[in-house]
């Protein structure tokens, strides 16, 4: 869940040190996506409100697209949605395939 929240609040500092810490971020959750699933089930923001607010708003280019750490980002999450690819369930497959072949 804390890492959850630090995906969507404001990492503070400059615009890099914020994409390095996504990009982190998404690698701790691609790595626990197995343990963290049940967490994401039993929790009030279920993966569906993470992949569309977070995920997919990452991988579009978010309001960084310009910075150079962008390409980083974008590529640990499309990575990172790979690891949860058994939570995504009907529309957000659509989505998800969209975002991957672009």
């Amino acid at each position: 869940r804390a890492l959850q929240q630090l995906l969507q609040n404001n990492l503070g500092g400059s615009k890099e040190e914020s994409l390095l810490t996504k990009n982190a971020l998404y690698y701790a959750l691609g790595l626990g996506s197995f343990h963290l699933a049940e967490i994401f089930h039993n929790s009030k923001a279920p993966f569906g409100v993470w992949f569309e607010k977070g995920l997919l708003r990452d991988i579009d280019g978010g309001d960084c697209k310009q910075e150079k750490f962008h390409k980083c980002v974008q590529a640990r999450a499309i990575w990172c949605l790979g690891e949860w690819v058994d939570q995504i369930k009907g529309d957000m497959r659509g989505a998800a395939y969209i975002r991957i072949t672009n």
